[in-house]
Parts: C-alpha cells; structure tokens; sequence
C-alpha cells in the first residue's frame, strides 16, 4: 500500500521535479568519478598524498570532491612545466 502511493507521487511530478530529483546526484556521481581518475592519473609529491586524497574522495563523496577541488589539485605535479 505504502508502496502505491510514493509511486502515485512520483507520476505526479513534472518535468523540472524530475530533473532535479535524478539529475542531481547524476552529475554529483560523474564529478565523484571523474576527480577518482584524476587523482588516480595525476603525479602528486609522494605516494601517500596520492593515495590519501584518493581516499578522502572516496569516502567523503561531494565534500571529499570539493576539498580536492579547492586543496588537491594543487598539490599535483606539473609535468609540462
């Protein structure tokens, strides 16, 4: 019964309700995934800084990723320069 009715509101629900419900943590996902393989290819100091950020990202989801956003990248290594 409870399981009808969470599905009568979901029909109800326009277009932009929608987008925002599914997009959202679409987007939050592939941001999520693509800072794991940016970390995973980038070169870092050491070692360990590469395999903490990774870890922070992984576990912390959308703050791991805007702590590596505002902090991590940073601290990578610059191969052109």
């Amino acid at each position: 019964m409870r399981n009808e009715k969470i599905m009568v509101k979901l029909i109800a629900l326009g277009p932009m309700e929608l987008l925002i419900i599914l997009g959202v943590p679409i987007a939050i996902f592939i941001v999520w995934v693509y800072s794991l393989v940016d970390i995973l290819r980038s070169e870092f100091n050491d070692g360990s800084t590469k395999i903490l950020w990774f870890l922070v990202v992984f576990f912390l989801s959308l703050v791991g990723v805007i702590l590596y956003f505002i902090i991590g990248r940073s601290q990578r290594i610059n191969k052109g320069a």
